[in-house]
């Protein structure tokens, strides 16, 4: 945008994630964080890059924080170097974190909806969007392009 383009189909182009966003989706399914995961996910910067792209999927740092919140204390205590190596530590973890996935991608596409929703209101009153505002939609819908293909990996049942 700065620049007064959008390439399409850029495979550079991600979706960032809020802690807030994530926070909500998975805080339905566990009552806290405890401080060793919070240590452990602070200490491993597994708070920053929360991120999607069409390509990868989400970021490793999101992958490796979701596995971190689902799994038990004593299997974080038992698995915490495995984990962040990536592994795969168990399918009750894995089936969490693919159900966390999958309602984080409805949840900002819902959030999409919504500013959707609102610009038709804005083009409605004014009558046309400003060149930013049109250069900001397209981006909108590349980031809602990004998230549809995830979610429908997820829904696939992929990891």
């Amino acid at each position: 945008m700065e620049y007064g383009f959008i390439l399409p189909k850029n495979l550079h182009n991600t979706v960032k994630f809020s802690w807030d966003i994530l926070y909500a989706v998975v805080m339905t399914d566990i009552s806290g964080i405890s401080k060793r995961k919070r240590e452990t996910i602070s200490f491993n910067q597994l708070d920053k890059d929360l991120c999607c792209s069409e390509e990868n999927g989400l970021s490793w740092s999101t992958l490796l924080l979701l596995r971190i919140l689902a799994m038990d204390e004593d299997s974080f205590k038992r698995e915490r170097q495995r984990v962040l190596t990536g592994e795969r530590i168990g399918e009750e973890v894995e089936k969490r974190v693919l159900q966390w996935k999958q309602r984080l991608f409805q949840k900002v596409l819902e959030t999409y909806g919504e500013a959707d929703r609102n610009d038709v209101i804005h083009v409605k009153s004014n009558g046309h969007l400003s060149e930013n505002m049109q250069l900001a939609l397209q981006l909108r819908n590349q980031e809602k392009q990004i998230l549809g293909s995830a979610l429908e990996i997820v829904a696939s049942g992929c990891p």
